[in-house]
């Protein structure tokens, strides 16, 4: 209709100037008439146009007014606070999200800079960024109370004609900062959980690839996670022998079809050997396939130690009651027989032909009878008469015997405990045993050598799975027998103690020897502990438990000395023998177990070929040939695990030319104090790094 009017209007104007125009004249008061009437027609015209374009302006807003409402409600209902403002940050205007977030009315904040919303300290750094900077990012907010709170801005800029203007949208993230706090609490405990469990715990990936390696899994293996992230499993710790089937059975686990058990044997960074028991889980994806294996394992090898020690023992049992059955009866048999040789022999004349047969006769039932003494002995069916025995006076009552058994080429040596203990046992048996250690500790030392023979007192607090039978926590009282002959094969360890077994060639080696001693120490309820070193000699140990009503004897000890046993093994490598021995016979009553070595070389050798895990070396500063510090190096690349102290009587200028450090030196001059080694020793294997 606007348009309509308007197009019409040029032919009215035009119409009114002709007739105002006209030849026929007309008086001048018709003309003013008419002036006029042109006049008013265009101002009622103005008024017809005014009103269309206020209808026009109406109907204009009536089309946006449906949008306006629905913005509003966006902008009032929102939960976050929004602001606009100006590009110097003048607010001007903001939703009621922000007045509660704040705490401030529209009123109290209308015209002012955002700036007043920004902590103090922060004003002067923040102001020229949040205006311009378009990226989400943390702030923190302060309310009309002083309170701070962390917050989210995210700034835009808007569109139209005008002053730059932004919009502001805040957000208050103490609730999100509270739940990520908690969730990386959460995490932080089961990391430490994880961290600090006694329980070994690796993950590997869908190819078998080690994630995750436990601080129980580094202080077992002494490799770090750094080390091992990343290998194959089977090549990083499996023990070479058993990498083949480490891998099989990997590879099955992650093929989706495994045993929830298993047990597997780890090569440590010492190359020693243990057996681990797993329990395995998989983790999947949505389609069923292995992702991730997280398998949780324990230290099972001195379980499986004290089951085949408890196979030894009751294997050993088994053949003993065998033994002691056949024994029995064939001890009834070589009785007739040697009873009637007897008897036939006494009707015979000397020069009788038929007299040196029977005689035969009679001395082959006497090797038989001892025979089966010997396996009733070791069965336990031999009769015997248990007392209280002083087993430092059964060592000084066999001590003659001992020096006509060695002969001229092996030195004796005895070395007894003061105020020892008495045990229950039958003498003669005790002494039988002794004699028998000795024998064969003799027969070891083919080119000559040294045999000691030592009592002493042992308390143990916890079980020794290396004894036969296993030995469990208490008081006792010890005899060692320690030679410095060839030693014992590894592989021959586990069947000493069996009835008729030998490594010696002679023809007249029946293998009872180490049967009997068993035998009589088991039935004494003791033990034997074992130690052996190819080339470097062995030493037999038994255990003996104390007779009732007897107490070791002992110094008043504090729990801190308690503390100080251990069962570790100690390499000495130290020149002087006396020094030597002084240290040896305070580490032994302590619990542990001792190498000797005279010589770098020795211990070299010692440290290559012993089976046992050698946790502690005690070199002297200075050997022939070699340093101690050299020595540790040398040892170290076999056993990089093996803790070190040095030991000398040298000044303290010859001791810093070594470059030994001080604080890992004995002082060998003078008497050294037991406690003060024990102290030493203990802190030193104690230690999380090796010294």
């Amino acid at each position: 209709m606007l348009a309509r009017t308007g197009s019409y209007l040029p032919y009215i104007i035009a119409a009114a100037t002709a007739s105002y125009a006209s030849p026929a004249g007309a008086a001048t008061s018709n003309g003013l008439v008419t002036l006029l009437s042109i006049l008013c027609f265009l101002f009622a015209t103005g008024i017809v146009l005014l009103l269309f374009r206020k209808k026009a302006s109406a109907a204009a807003v009536q089309y946006e007014i449906p949008l306006v409402p629905h913005a509003e409600e966006i902008v009032e209902g929102a939960k976050d606070a929004i602001f606009v403002i100006q590009e110097s940050g003048e607010i001007l205007s903001t939703n009621p999200s922000a007045e509660r977030l704040f705490g401030f009315a529209f009123g109290e904040v209308q015209g002012k800079s955002i700036a007043a919303l920004i902590p103090p300290p922060a004003r002067g750094r923040k102001r020229a960024n949040y205006i311009h900077d378009s990226e989400g990012r943390e702030l923190f907010g302060v309310r009309k109370s002083g309170a701070r709170f962390p917050l989210d801005i995210s700034l835009s800029p808007l569109a139209g004609p005008g002053p730059k203007r932004f919009s502001v949208i805040v957000r208050d993230r103490s609730e999100r900062n509270r739940a990520e706090l908690e969730i990386q609490e959460q995490q932080r405990f089961a990391a430490s959980v994880v961290e600090h469990m006694p329980a070994l715990l690796v993950v590997v990936d869908h190819e078998g690839r080690i994630l995750r390696f436990n601080r129980a899994c580094e202080d077992m293996t002494q490799f770090s996670e750094g080390e091992i992230r990343g290998q194959y499993l089977w090549q990083a710790v499996a023990s070479p022998d058993a990498m083949d089937k480490a891998e099989a059975e990997a590879r099955e686990l992650l093929a989706g079809d495994f045993p929830s058990r298993s047990e597997s044997v780890w090569c440590l960074r010492d190359n020693s050997l243990r057996t681990i028991a797993w329990t395995h889980n998989a983790l999947r994806d949505e389609y069923g396939r292995v992702t991730h294996i997280i398998s949780i394992g324990i230290d099972a090898t001195t379980r499986l130690q004290l089951e085949e020690r408890r196979r030894e023992s009751e294997a050993l049992s088994a053949a003993g009651r065998v033994a002691g059955g056949v024994a029995h009866d064939f001890n009834n048999l070589l009785t007739a027989i040697t009873g009637y040789s007897g008897l036939v022999l006494g009707n015979l004349a000397d020069e009788d032909p038929v007299r040196g047969d029977i005689e035969e006769i009679k001395r082959a039932s006497d090797r038989g009878a001892s025979i089966t003494r010997q396996l009733l002995t070791f069965s336990g069916k031999h009769p015997r008469k248990p007392q209280v025995v002083d087993l430092n006076q059964t060592v000084r009552g066999v001590e003659r015997l001992l020096r006509v058994m060695a002969g001229d080429n092996v030195h004796v040596d005895l070395s007894l405990e003061p105020n020892l203990p008495a045990v229950m046992g039958d003498p003669q048996q005790l002494e039988e045993a002794i004699m028998q250690l000795a024998a064969n500790a003799k027969d070891a030392m083919k080119q000559g050598g040294t045999l000691q023979v030592q009592t002493g007192v042992r308390s143990l607090n916890r079980t020794r799975t290396d004894a036969r039978p296993p030995l469990g926590p208490g008081d006792y009282v010890t005899v060692s027998v320690v030679d410095t002959g060839a030693g014992i094969a590894p592989e021959a360890l586990p069947h000493l103690f069996e009835p008729f077994f030998t490594t010696k060639d002679h023809p007249r080696a029946k293998g009872m020897g180490l049967a009997i001693v068993y035998g009589i120490v088991r039935q004494a309820g003791g033990s034997i502990v074992v130690h052996s070193v190819p080339k470097f000699g062995s030493t037999f140990r038994l255990f003996l438990p104390l007779a009732p009503n007897q107490k070791i004897h002992r110094e008043e000890e504090s729990p801190a000395d308690q503390a100080q046993q251990g069962d570790e093994t100690v390499l000495l490598a130290i020149e002087s023998d006396p020094a030597r021995q002084k240290l040896r016979d305070a580490l032994e009553p302590a619990g542990y177990s001792v190498l000797e070595a005279r010589s770098a070389l020795q211990a070299l050798e010692i440290a290559h070929k012993s089976p046992h895990m050698i946790h502690l070396l005690i070199a002297d500063v200075i050997l022939p040939r070699m340093g101690g510090l050299d020595l540790a190096a040398s040892i170290r690349d076999n056993r990089p695990a093996i803790r070190v102290l040095f030991a000398s009587a040298r000044s303290e200028e010859e001791i810093a030319k070594q470059g030994v450090p001080p604080s890992t030196v004995i002082r060998l001059d003078g008497a050294p104090d037991d406690r003060a080694l024990l102290r030493r020793v203990r802190d030193t294997l104690a230690a999380e790094q090796p010294l």
